[in-house]
């Protein structure tokens, strides 16, 4: 992936869900995941216009926030057979992150709001107090936030991730 064009770049390694139905208003994890069509691994690479990544919450709204790009990686397709298997395991399966092979940073499924679950379920209720959004949908992607903290990117780089236990393939990407 060419740099060229970003702003200080980093990378956050997620748990992406493309959505096959329109997800409840619940907390039920096994109800959210019914509405996923698939999960799979994915880098979304963030920038930031201000130096050394130094702002407040009202400044990256001003910039229009600090998403560059989404890079998803191969799906695994959830069925009603892996539905409860992946539910138990997307809090507490383990995230490794590696730059040219040497480990950078380790994280949990919880880290994300206790699970990338309850990411979909928190995104579900602030969508439902803002009228003025439609609610999320069938076909669409959701991205549901970083394992780890989110690491400076440089060109020649080539960093990979390994999600454990989840049972999605880990993605591999060199920075040119």
């Amino acid at each position: 992936m060419p740099l060229a064009g970003f702003v200080q770049p980093r990378i956050e390694p997620e748990v992406v869900l493309k959505l096959g139905t329109a997800p409840p208003a619940s907390d039920d994890p096994l109800a959210l995941m019914a509405a996923v069509e698939w999960i799979a691994p994915g880098f979304e690479i963030v920038q930031s216009v201000f130096p050394d990544w130094r702002f407040a919450a009202a400044d990256c709204t001003a910039a229009s926030g600090l998403h560059a790009a989404l890079l998803v990686g191969t799906p695994l397709a959830v069925t009603a057979a892996n539905q409860a298997d992946l539910v138990s395991r997307l809090p507490s399966f383990e995230l490794t992150l590696a730059r040219d092979g040497a480990g950078v940073d380790r994280g949990v499924g919880s880290n994300v709001l206790g699970g990338p679950l309850n990411a979909l379920a928190h995104l579900v209720r602030v969508l439902a107090g803002q009228p003025r959004f439609a609610p999320l949908a069938s076909g669409e992607i959701v991205t549901t936030g970083t394992i780890t903290d989110a690491w400076p990117v440089k060109r020649d780089e080539t960093w990979q991730s390994h999600y454990g236990s989840l049972g999605v393939e880990g993605l591999r990407l060199r920075f040119t």
